[in-house]
């Protein structure tokens, strides 16, 4: 579910396109991607037999006192060549490796939560702060005409008093309201400049370097299908995560139990070795053993139990937080649902009213020009015109911001997010990186 593309809005969609390629947090997140699955290759290889070889040219000697029952005899010293193979391989009898290698799987399927959740997360940041750029302009906009408005205000009620129809007080309220009015651009053009700011160093980029081009507010989506509680689990990064690493840890408790039973190794050394290297391959100059070894714990002290116990309580652990990060999720769905319902009630509200507003400024000035009334009664509605164009623009941006949340809370937008991670072999960005230093 691409939720960006619902508010149709080109620069927004853009914008978020480019956070997944240059976003410095989700490069980060990527790296321990790339060394979860190098841990998790580590892991696996330890099921498999291992191989060594050794190779040895050297003097060896004995001292006419001394004693040497593996090399030459006393007073003696020999050249000494030697080539050699060594083999082991455990047999995973009770599946202790093979779990072990099953849960370092599951950490890189938890790096790979991570990321998503990190991905989905910051497309929201970045959404967020986008809305907050438009509506801050759009709030500038409507600030400039009304500053337009009472500058011209400010100019009738001056050349009235200097016709000798109104009043130096006339002057003062419209030159106080207009002083008022100005005094809120430049916290609007500060809040405006950070809103960028933000846009920039998610795109990982310095201040001022990410353009946004002309355009209106985005468009408030259509109501959308939340679904079951339980389909959480399959679209949440959070849930999936919690679910991974207790899989993990219950594959670690499995593996600590399997160290209180037997373990079979087979192993086998292969050696050649002679004083002359003429004969190092003539065929008698080797040695070699070959056999399974059996390892039986029998007395520890009480530390496989105790490790036990503690990889127990660590799976119950993982095992409260699947049911915490479940209830949290289905928590923050209902509250951005309930906060939409109620901004939007509020945002529909304030627009109704502008209307009405508006044909009050204008049956004011209409009155004022009569002399029917006075400069107060229009820069009251005025005021009134200008706090709720204002206050509308607020409750729009919490309806969209609200619906941003909506859409993370139900932890949609990852699957387009997602970029493949290389393995670290094939990883040649990785590579060029570190073979400069």
């Amino acid at each position: 579910m691409d939720w960006w593309q619902q508010f149709r809005d080109e620069d927004l969609s853009r914008l978020i396109c480019e956070l997944v390629s240059q976003n410095l947090d989700l490069a980060e997140a990527r790296q321990r991607i790339l060394a979860a699955r190098a841990i998790s290759s580590q892991m696996g290889s330890t099921r498999l037999p291992r191989l060594d070889g050794t190779a040895y040219t050297g003097v060896a000697g004995t001292g006419s006192e001394g004693v040497n029952f593996t090399g030459p005899p006393p007073g003696q010293d020999d050249s000494m060549d030697s080539l050699g193979l060594s083999a082991a391989w455990e047999l995973d009898l009770w599946g202790r490796v093979q779990r072990l290698a099953t849960a370092a799987e599951a950490e890189v399927d938890v790096a790979v939560e991570d990321y998503r959740g990190a991905a989905v997360s910051l497309a929201a940041d970045l959404a967020i702060a986008y809305i907050d750029t438009r509506i801050l302009r759009a709030r500038l906009a409507v600030l400039d005409r009304n500053i337009e408005l009472q500058v011209k205000t400010v100019a009738l009620t001056q050349s009235e008093l200097a016709a000798g129809t109104g009043t130096s007080l006339d002057v003062a309220q419209a030159q106080s309201q207009l002083s008022q009015t100005m005094a809120r651009r430049p916290v609007l053009l500060e809040a405006l400049a950070r809103s960028e700011n933000r846009i920039a160093l998610l795109l990982g980029r310095r201040p001022g370097e990410v353009q946004i081009g002309q355009g209106g507010v985005p468009e408030m989506p259509q109501v959308i299908g939340m679904g079951l509680p339980a389909e959480l689990i399959q679209r949440r990064t959070d849930i999936r995560r919690a679910i991974t690493a207790y899989r993990a840890a219950v594959e670690r408790v499995g593996a600590t139990e399997a160290e209180k039973y037997p373990a079979v190794t087979l192993s086998g050394v292969l050696n050649v070795q002679s004083t002359d290297l003429d004969s190092l391959f003539a065929g008698h100059a080797y040695t070699y053993n070959l056999g399974p070894a059996l390892r039986i714990p029998l007395l520890d002290g009480g530390r496989i139990d105790a490790a036990v116990r503690q990889r127990v309580a660590v799976a119950e652990e993982q095992r409260i937080r699947v049911e915490r990060t479940l209830l949290v999720a289905i928590g923050e769905v209902e509250n951005t649902v309930v906060g939409i319902v109620h901004s939007e009630g509020r945002r529909q509200a304030l627009f109704n009213a502008i209307g009405p507003a508006q044909t009050a400024v204008d049956r004011a000035n209409e009155l004022y020009h009569a002399g029917l009334t006075d400069s107060l009664r229009v820069i009251d509605t005025q005021r009134q015109l200008v706090n709720l164009e204002e206050d509308e623009l607020l409750a729009r941006r919490d309806t969209l911001v609200e619906t941003v949340r909506l859409y993370l809370a139900l932890g949609g937008g990852w699957q387009a997010l997602a970029l493949p991670v290389p393995e670290l072999a094939n990883h040649t960005e990785f590579q060029t990186a570190h073979a400069t230093r």
